[in-house]
């Protein structure tokens, strides 16, 4: 991936697990600065939540889980240092 100093991407991978395909785009949060409202202004409000529970590590985000016809879309807000901007996308798409 192309990274240039003012990009708020910052990696981006490919795992192929038995049953899906995942592409994961991880974010300068505060750079990008997309909120949680925004993203519902985008894909609405119908989403599920997958809140971490207390054994991850302090700054695990909380993933918005959109469920599409090809898979899930899944927004990684963050609750630490960045808490409420998008930090990670994952894009799972059933195989």
């Amino acid at each position: 991936m192309c990274h240039t100093p003012d990009s708020p991407h910052r990696s981006a991978r490919s795992e192929v697990p038995a049953t899906s395909v995942r592409l994961i785009l991880e974010l300068d949060a505060k750079a990008a600065g997309i909120r949680r409202a925004d993203l519902e202004a985008r894909f609405g409000p119908n989403f599920s939540l997958d809140a971490p529970t207390p054994e991850y590590p302090p700054d695990y985000p909380a993933y918005t889980i959109y469920s599409c016809p090809w898979g899930d879309l899944r927004l990684g807000l963050g609750l630490g240092r960045a808490s409420g901007l998008l930090e990670t996308v994952v894009i799972d798409a059933e195989r």
